[in-house]
């Protein structure tokens, strides 16, 4: 791999692979190895999947968290001040990136409650408080809310 791919043999982990060494692999090995990329994300992929499928970081790409770097407290602060503090459980902001297709809820400094997508609050589109933004009614929004709660009653007897 080391010859065909010098530059994927450059984030070859230097210390979690043991013996094994870019030299001794094919590019086509479906053995998982660890990777370091440049900022110093460590990861576990399998040699094919970066020399044919051109997979990177997973971290920098933002499809794992990496708290203090991708995570949406870091990367999208006023969006993660909207995070509904009981809604969600035990996830937090410092647990999703800014990516993230999960649906979660949020609550506007208005007060108002509601469920969208991470990526749907972060990035270019900011998407906000569908009531704030006069797209829905303050009690449209109250009869979702209680309809979402009564089908959650239902199934969990």
């Amino acid at each position: 791999m080391a010859s065909q791919f010098p530059q994927l043999a450059a984030q070859w982990h230097p210390d979690k692979n043991g013996a094994l060494r870019p030299e001794n692999v094919s590019p086509n090995s479906n053995r998982k190895v660890w990777w370091l990329c440049p900022l110093g994300h460590a990861w576990k992929a399998t040699v094919t999947s970066r020399s044919r499928e051109g997979a990177g970081c997973p971290f920098c790409a933002g499809r794992k968290v990496w708290p203090g770097f991708n995570d949406l407290e870091t990367v999208e602060p006023k969006v993660a001040a909207q995070w509904h503090p009981t809604l969600n459980g035990q996830l937090t902001p410092r647990m999703v990136t800014a990516g993230s297709r999960r649906k979660v809820w949020w609550q506007c400094p208005e007060g108002h409650v509601w469920k969208a997508v991470v990526y749907s609050r972060a990035g270019k589109r900011k998407c906000g408080c569908p009531v704030c933004a006069g797209r829905i009614s303050e009690a449209r929004m109250k009869a979702y809310r209680h309809m979402v709660g009564e089908q959650q009653g239902k199934t969990e007897r």
